[in-house]
């Protein structure tokens, strides 16, 4: 059972069977963009981690200053 990540209903089992990794239900599933940044670690040998942030400019700007720390 999965429940939306934005109104916190749960997802139908018809829209999980056609996109099994969905986080929104059908009413939301276009109102939020996500963009997401590959941030290293300082640690060596550590993977690069996928960080997914909401269409919201400071947390753009935090993603993408982390991001080029990173590198």
């Amino acid at each position: 059972m999965a429940y939306c990540s934005e109104c916190g209903r749960e997802i139908p089992v018809e829209r999980l069977e056609a996109i099994p990794d969905a986080m929104t239900c059908v009413e939301h599933s276009g109102t939020h963009r996500r963009i997401g940044y590959m941030v290293g670690t300082a640690a060596k040998g550590c993977a690069a981690t996928l960080m997914m942030v909401p269409d919201d400019k400071e947390a753009i700007r935090q993603a993408r200053r982390a991001f080029m720390r990173s590198r």
